[in-house]
Parts: structure tokens; C-alpha cells; sequence
């Protein structure tokens, strides 16, 4: 009975793992409409466009971009939590945590390796998310000024805000859902 107890234990710690907590929603969402708000500031500058007169399009363009970048950040974020956590044996160290039900153990011990495996398991979030919010913050940036200057430079200044931004963004979240 105990073998059913442990397994049940170690999926819930698994689907667990796969969650997102409403800290990194949160940390998601403004940090994807901080991004998107950049670009901004090419346009006023360089294009020329007025930020009084467009405010409400660069508002709007950097909500829907920064919603589109922080579903990005989660997936890319939980496929590159998986995939370190396999590389670093946390799933079998996490397995070994729950079935260790050897009596010569002291509790002690039981409970310094459950909180060493925390917190690698909490290292290996942190790190997942510093990639996740890096590569997704570089490629929307890059696609930005890669489109703004080069596939839509005949576009007028505003359309060209919103489909490079628009586009961009939507690029970033295609390509972190099929990792």
C-alpha cells in the first residue's frame, strides 16, 4: 500500500512541477508588457511617429504583445524546467525522497535530503525561468527590428508598429510552443 502512496506522491509532485504559480504569472505579464513598451521608443525616434497622438495604439499593441510574450515565457520556462530537471536526475532524487522508508534511517537525514532536493528543484525553476524571459526578451527584439527595417519599411509608420510588433510576438509564442 505504501508502493500506490509513494507513486501517487511522486505524480502529484510532477504535475505540481508543471504548474505555474500566480507570482510568475504576474512576473510574466509585466515583464512581457515592459518588453513590448520598448520598441516604442524606435518609433518616436526614428519613425518619427507621435507618441501624444498614438498613445492608445502603442498601449493597446504592447498589452496584446505582452500577453502573447508571457504565455511564451511559461511554455518555453516549463518545457526548459523538464528537460533540466531529466538532465540533473531530479525526478529519480525526488522518487528516492518518497519511497525512502528504511527504518535504520534518523529523520533527520530524511529531512535534509528532502530539503536539498527542494532546493535544486527551486534552482532548476529559477534557472528555467532566467532562460525563458532571456531567449523570448532576444528573439522578439531581434524579429521587431528585423521586421520594422526590413519587411515592413514601405508600410507607414503606425501599420508598421502593429504588424511588426503584432508579428513578432506572435512568433515567439508559435515557436515556444513547439519545443
Amino acid at each position: 500500500m505504501s508502493n500506490v502512496a509513494s507513486e501517487d506522491a511522486l505524480l502529484d509532485t510532477l504535475a505540481r512541477s508543471n504548474e505555474v504559480s500566480p507570482t510568475d504569472k504576474m512576473l510574466y505579464i509585466v515583464n512581457g508588457v515592459i518588453v513590448s513598451l520598448c520598441p516604442i521608443y524606435i518609433y518616436t525616434s526614428i519613425f518619427h511617429l507621435s507618441f501624444k497622438e498614438l498613445w492608445y495604439v502603442f498601449l493597446l499593441v504592447a498589452i496584446v504583445c505582452g500577453g502573447l510574450l508571457s504565455k511564451a515565457y511559461e511554455t518555453v520556462a516549463i518545457s526548459t524546467f523538464n528537460a533540466i530537471s531529466r538532465t540533473r536526475g531530479l525526478l529519480a532524487a525526488d522518487l528516492d525522497v518518497l519511497t525512502d522508508s528504511s527504518s535504520n534511517k534518523n529523520q533527520k537525514q530524511k529531512q535534509a535530503k528532502a530539503a536539498l532536493v527542494a532546493e535544486r528543484r527551486d534552482l532548476t525553476h529559477q534557472e528555467a525561468l532566467s532562460f525563458s524571459v532571456l531567449y523570448n526578451n532576444a528573439m522578439f527584439l531581434a524579429l521587431v527590428v528585423l521586421f520594422a527595417f526590413y519587411l515592413f519599411k514601405a508600410v507607414p509608420g503606425t501599420f508598421n508598429f502593429i504588424l511588426s510588433n503584432g508579428l513578432a510576438a506572435a512568433v515567439v509564442m508559435l515557436s515556444s510552443s513547439s519545443k
